[in-house]
């Protein structure tokens, strides 16, 4: 998808990944406070869209990484990119320190200059949002007639998101006051096209034993969710499933399985289904030669699988399942449910 800038482009990165709004039990806010507040956030997003320059971000044309290229492809590009994602990042990251520095009174949101001084210009720019802004010499008050009681979720939001750590910014920008794999997964998750065949297969990975876990990158570019499982027989744990996000490769996710018994697993050919069968060999490569599967010891013969499908013999690679793909429908999740169940299985022959 195209956007009339990068700008939108990051915009939209953000925006389209705010899940809906999910309250939590506090003392500090109460749930129509924090929905408030969950308004008022995506309710920034639509004045920024308007107006990407109101916090800094320039016209720049639209352009970003394929899921294909590598980096090293247009520095300048990357440099670009990440410049312009952190005139946004620290635009929520100021909103993030007011919500952590400030005290609820009045309906009001009051930060002391000591502990963050509100410039003219950032009080200009808040008021860009709708808020209101009365400085004085020893504090700052922070009101938003439209939203009354706005304030209370903003503090509660900020408390959230600054207990994750370096992930606070992602969680605040999205509104997540229940930060989690599963509110992350339902964030991105829309964007591999099949929900419901995304939330069977989520289902049958908790059923089968596989954990969750939220990852993201030093410098917030990448985000992950993966859900693994240790397996019998393996040194690393099993990947059921991967959903990658990356701020330089456009806006759209992939997702991939992980298999930790590749070589045992194609020599299970003849135990697979023919549907099975099929979609293993569309993910694989014949072996070329390249001695990855010997770079260890370079001792012969390499590694590479001698299967026989359709009448036709061939040497398969074991170790590059291309299974990453964009889009995720219910047959890829039926294929994938067998893979990593035989997977398992295998991993535990000796």
């Amino acid at each position: 998808m195209a956007y009339p800038s990068l700008a939108h482009r990051l915009i939209d990165y953000q925006q389209s990944t705010i899940p809906p709004f999910v309250a939590v039990e506090s003392d500090c806010a109460t749930p129509q406070q924090q929905e408030r507040m969950h308004r008022f956030v995506l309710s920034m997003c639509d004045r920024l869209a308007d107006d990407p320059g109101v916090v800094g971000l320039s016209e720049m044309a639209d352009r970003h990484f394929t899921w294909q290229q590598m980096y090293k492809a247009d520095l300048q590009m990357k440099k670009d990119i990440v410049a312009a994602a952190g005139k946004l990042k620290r635009w929520y990251a100021l909103l993030l320190s007011l919500g952590l520095a400030g005290q609820v009174v009045d309906d009001a949101l009051r930060v002391r200059t000591d502990t963050v001084k509100l410039t003219p210009k950032k009080a200009q720019l808040l008021e860009q949002f709708g808020l209101v802004v009365d400085r004085t010499k020893s504090q700052s008050t922070i009101t938003h007639p439209q939203l009354r009681g706005m304030m209370h979720g903003w503090k509660l939001l900020a408390e959230v998101a600054e207990r994750q750590g370096r992930d606070g910014t992602f969680f605040f920008s999205r509104a997540i006051f229940a930060p989690s794999c599963e509110a992350v997964l339902t964030a991105f998750g829309h964007k591999l096209g099949d929900a419901d065949a995304l939330a069977d297969y989520i289902v049958f990975l908790e059923q089968h034993g596989f954990t969750p876990e939220f990852d993201l990158s030093a410098d917030g570019l990448e985000m992950k969710v993966r859900y693994t499982k240790p397996v019998k027989g393996a040194r690393r744990p099993l990947g059921g499933f991967c959903l990658t996000a990356n701020l330089l490769r456009g806006n759209q996710p992939v997702c991939s399985i992980d298999l930790v018994a590749s070589l045992k697993f194609m020599q299970a050919y003849d135990e697979m289904d023919v549907d099975l069968q099929s979609y293993v060999l569309s993910v694989s490569r014949q072996c070329t030669g390249c001695e990855y599967c010997i770079q260890t010891n370079k001792t012969p013969p390499v590694r590479a699988v001698k299967l026989k499908h359709q009448g036709t013999t061939m040497m398969v690679c074991p170790f590059f399942l291309a299974t990453c793909r964009e889009q995720l429908d219910a047959e890829t999740v039926a294929i994938w449910q067998r893979m990593i169940t035989l997977d398992e299985k295998v991993a535990a022959r000796s």
